[in-house]
């Protein structure tokens, strides 16, 4: 439900899914155990949100058919029950061809230092806990994957811009991080796609 979530970002996104999911992966899909736990959290309410938007296009095409606008178009386009049905799907093969990653006490405190520091994702009188042991997490993993000989393409996808990036870039007290670790940074599915 993301305002800037398009037909090309869903596209790619079944791509990179169904690339985890061959066997052996072509792609690897890792989840932090604070995604995983907010996913969980949020998804039912995502859900009726996404309903709620189904629902307002469906009477919106209503009136467009009475004007006479519309022809062959079937009316309710698509029904919100079905939306919710193929979206879970997806979701569902995203968590199951995903690595769950554990977080770990070396990645909360350094996480605690960032909101201390009020380093991004942190920011000053801002509850950000939970973002900051997000890329902490994945800091920790890239950095025992590359000093265990891991060379290959490595990136950040998350759509939360407001926090992690700045312009087109990650925010400034990131991009020391994603230098040294040669992680890329992604804001959408399409750009994965394209980055791997």
């Amino acid at each position: 439900m993301r305002g800037k979530f398009i037909r090309q970002h869903a596209e790619a996104a079944l791509h990179l899914v169904a690339r985890a999911e061959q066997r052996p992966p072509s792609v690897t899909i890792v989840l932090a155990e604070q995604v995983l736990r907010e996913l969980s959290d949020h998804l039912a309410a995502v859900g009726a949100e996404a309903e709620r938007a189904i629902a307002r296009l469906n009477s919106a095409l209503e009136v467009c058919d009475a004007y006479g606008v519309l022809s062959g178009v079937p009316n309710p386009l698509v029904t919100a029950n079905s939306f919710s049905t193929a979206a879970g799907t997806i979701i569902q093969r995203i968590r199951r061809s995903a690595i769950h990653l554990k977080g770990s006490a070396a990645s909360r405190n350094l996480a605690y230092l960032r909101v201390i520091d009020a380093r991004a994702p942190a920011a000053t009188g801002k509850q950000s806990m939970k973002d900051c042991v997000i890329i902490e997490n994945y800091f920790q993993l890239i950095k025992a994957s590359r000093m265990a000989g891991f060379t290959q393409n490595a990136l950040f996808l998350t759509s939360n811009t407001a926090d992690y990036q700045k312009g087109s870039t990650p925010h400034p007290d990131l991009v020391g991080d994603f230098r040294g670790m040669g992680l890329e940074f992604t804001t959408n599915w399409e750009q994965a796609r394209f980055s791997i």
